[in-house]
């Protein structure tokens, strides 16, 4: 097998052309790529691919032509409106070129670089490559190099080599920024959703301490969530319940993976909505409680010493946290702790000469 490797790119290129040498495989490297914009930038990369890839381990370039005008007549002509199919007819003016010098080279397969990345579309970079080669009488090594991405990436960085941001063509600018500005804003959105994932659990565990002998709750537990509450834990302002729900359907994607059977739905109240909660992850929500564990251990604590004093108790709570408070009052010993995001207490515990009972304030 003779394989002519199709680059991308510098950072691309480490991986798939150290794992091809390591297995013996006779290739070379091919560089055709018309969709990269400007032509500064073709050259830029062109660099790197050379001074990091192809010359510490005495590889061969072949380059195609910087035929720009071939690339807007059968790529650049999808613009922005379909991504997809821009994204096909850019791989298959490549591959059918690259295909070309194979035959022209000598080479019976053809294979790239391409998959290595996340943001490419790999399954049609496979389709495509898939075709170029039998349209001339080629073999494929339709190989997916994802699993490399973070190796390429660490060495690309430890290099210093230069890391592109984004993909090539003059599209990809801005839907590079667009995707760069959008993934700013999932991450502040994500801690603030956090903030409300640990107010659901919280709440299951609330219900789980009021109802000792109920290990899991039949059906569903409906949590009532206020605007004002849900407007507090996110720390944004929100107008009404449709909005709200609206927030949470369209970043569901951002949740944890034991929150994503969780239900929401309007609520009876104008200014409220509920989580209904199923019965398989009432447990896994539970632990999923930032306290739950200390929870599990007070609760054992009290099982176990029933005439507990409050002195003993004061001490159970003064071998962990600081954030722990605990105050003796007429009603008995108040114990409270305060979540480090939102400015309240979140759980209090009282225990009284008769009973021990569960407050929670918001």
């Amino acid at each position: 097998m003779k394989v002519l490797l199709h680059a991308c790119c510098g950072p691309c290129s480490l991986e798939p052309t150290r794992l091809f040498l390591e297995e013996g495989v006779d290739f070379a490297v091919d560089y055709t790529n018309p969709n990269i914009h400007p032509k500064e930038e073709y050259e830029r990369r062109k660099e790197a691919l050379i001074e990091y890839s192809l010359k510490p381990q005495g590889l061969d370039l072949i380059e195609g032509a910087y035929d720009v005008d071939a690339w807007e007549q059968q790529a650049g002509i999808y613009g922005t409106a379909d991504r997809k199919a821009r994204c096909r007819a850019c791989y298959r003016l490549r591959f059918e070129q690259v295909a070309q010098h194979a035959l022209e080279g000598g080479f019976d397969t053809i294979c790239t670089t391409l998959t290595i990345s996340p943001y490419q579309y790999t399954d049609i970079i496979l389709e495509e490559l898939e075709r170029a080669a039998k349209t001339y009488g080629l073999k494929a090594e339709a190989r997916d190099f994802s699993w490399c991405y973070d190796e390429a990436t660490r060495r690309s960085i430890e290099n210093g080599m230069y890391r592109q941001n984004y993909c090539g063509c003059r599209f990809s600018i801005a839907e590079a920024a667009a995707e760069r500005e959008q993934r700013k804003r999932d991450i502040k959105l994500r801690k603030r959703l956090r903030r409300f994932e640990r107010e659901l659990a919280d709440r299951c565990l609330e219900h789980k301490l009021r109802n000792q002998a109920e290990e899991h709750v039949s059906g569903s537990l409906a949590l009532e969530i206020t605007l004002a509450d849900f407007k507090k834990l996110l720390g944004t302002d929100i107008a009404d319940v449709h909005e709200a729900l609206e927030l949470i359907k369209n970043n569901r994607r951002l949740f944890e993976a034991e929150f994503s059977n969780v239900a929401f739905k309007a609520g009876e109240q104008p200014d409220a909505f509920v989580a209904c909660i199923p019965q398989k992850d009432f447990a896994a929500l539970c632990e999923a409680a930032p306290d739950s564990q200390f929870l599990a251990d007070l609760i054992a604590f009290l099982q176990n010493n029933p005439h507990a004093t409050c002195d003993e108790v004061v001490s159970f709570f003064a071998k962990r946290s600081r954030k722990y408070e605990a105050s003796a009052g007429s009603e008995g010993l108040s114990i409270a702790f305060k979540n480090p995001d939102i400015d309240h207490h979140r759980f209090r515990f009282t225990f009284g000469p008769a009973q021990t009972t569960f407050i929670r304030t918001l």
